[in-house]
């Protein structure tokens, strides 16, 4: 078993449908209530039937508890429950490692930790990779630094300053455990970067977390970079905007990595004009596509078909290839359903995948050991082949002119000729 992380979120409500009728179909017809309005379940929890009643909890993100309530009051008459209520000051916290079901040791040692700091839990999901608990609100943060020093893991928080609020989750994570946050020099700093280096260092000056870096070595660092970045600004090679703040990126849930590369395709397009309309119209394509996390490759996915919706002056006009594939389930389900109108736009009567890409794949191991078998170390010469062909090939005949003392300048790759 090993542990790689700890994970919270505040942003959540616990939902609890009270005295409902204790027989068959129950939880098919509340999670078939609430699968309909397109709400993501997180944690669910059925408790022992109490003669004929039961109760049946489950967790969702917070601005949609009312929509959740409201869903479940239209689906059953008043007199097929007692209650249905609603509880935002809740969070979830969990613990994330491979082997985690199958290793007894970790669960106890999780609930250990939280007894101690006098943490009550609510609600358990284990998987294969992952131990969640409920709990309240007000004792996340204190969850996260008992969990931390149960684990002995080391934290690391990287941010973008997009929003402006960078600085202040630094200095909050700082307070809660974290040992490691990625900041840039102050040239380079801010906008799509990260909190400036120098900013951090004087705020915890002097306190417990005093990082003691020498803000006079960090002045000269800047001085030689400033001119640095005013000539990356001069010849287009820095865009300005992605020095600055937005905090409309909040709203158009736009991470600092993926505004960098929407700038540089508006850019190369000669549309830089249209940058905020792109910006809106994001959320609407990756709503569209069933809200898949903004990071690579889904948000490269969803920032270029925006990117396209707004040029072309209609929605879907063009369709990317890695759009389609996303529509067809070929990147995995995505945490809410895709818009049935584009996906049958953009694949047509093609039957999505419900499964795992992996499993409908031939396999190919001993097929691509056979390919290059002439070069074959080490059992991960083979996964840098299956990945990249052509550039981990180039590597192989480096290394072994490397190894033979092969002068590559003067040899005729083409016709096979190595002088050495």
């Amino acid at each position: 078993m090993l542990f790689s992380g700890v994970q919270s979120n505040s942003e959540v409500a616990l939902i609890a449908i009270k005295g409902i009728k204790n027989q068959p179909g129950i939880a098919a017809k509340v999670f078939g209530a609430i699968a309909e309005e397109k709400i993501n379940v997180e944690l669910i929890l059925q408790s022992i039937g109490r003669g004929e009643n039961k109760d049946i909890s489950f967790v969702v993100a917070q601005d949609e508890a009312d929509h959740a309530v409201e869903t479940l009051k239209k689906a059953f008459d008043e007199a097929d429950y007692e209650d249905i209520i609603s509880d935002k000051e809740v969070g979830i916290v969990s613990i994330v490692g491979a082997g985690m079901m199958s290793n007894s040791g970790a669960a106890s040692k999780m609930f250990e930790a939280l007894y101690n700091r006098g943490i009550n839990i609510h609600l358990i999901y284990t998987s294969e990779i992952k131990i969640t608990v409920l709990i309240k609100e007000s004792r996340v943060e204190r969850a996260v630094e008992a969990l931390k020093e149960a684990t002995s893991l080391p934290i690391d928080l990287h941010t973008h300053y997009t929003s402006g609020v960078a600085s202040m989750t630094y200095m909050k994570a700082v307070e809660a455990g974290v040992d490691m946050i990625d900041t840039a020099i102050s040239p380079f700093a801010l906008g799509t970067s990260q909190p400036a280096t120098e900013v951090m260092v004087e705020t915890f000056k002097g306190s417990e977390y005093d990082t003691g870096l020498d803000m006079e070595l960090l002045g000269e660092i800047a001085d030689y970079f400033r001119p640095i970045r005013e000539d990356a600004i001069d010849t287009g090679l820095l865009n300005p905007r992605a020095l600055g703040v937005n905090i409309k990126t909040l709203m158009y849930q736009v991470p600092g990595g993926m505004l960098s590369n929407l700038l540089s395709q508006l850019e190369e397009q000669k549309a830089s004009d249209k940058y905020y309309e792109v910006l809106a119209e994001i959320p609407r394509v990756r709503k569209d596509f069933g809200e898949p996390p903004l990071v690579t490759p889904s948000s490269q996915i969803v920032g270029t078909q925006a990117v396209l919706n707004v040029l072309a002056g209609e929605r879907y006009k063009m369709i990317t290839k890695e759009s389609k594939d996303l529509l067809a389930g070929k990147y995995g389900q995505t945490v809410k359903p895709v818009n049935k109108e584009i996906q049958k736009k953009a694949i047509g009567d093609e039957k999505p995948i419900t499964c795992r890409l992996a499993d409908t794949l031939d396999p190919e191991l001993e097929k691509l050991e056979k390919e290059m078998a002439q070069w074959k170390e080490q059992d991960e010469d083979v996964l840098s082949y299956a990945l990249f062909p052509q550039v981990a090939t180039d590597f192989f005949k480096y290394r072994a002119a490397q190894k033979n003392k092969i002068d590559l300048s003067k040899a005729d790759v083409e016709n096979g000729a190595y002088p050495v």
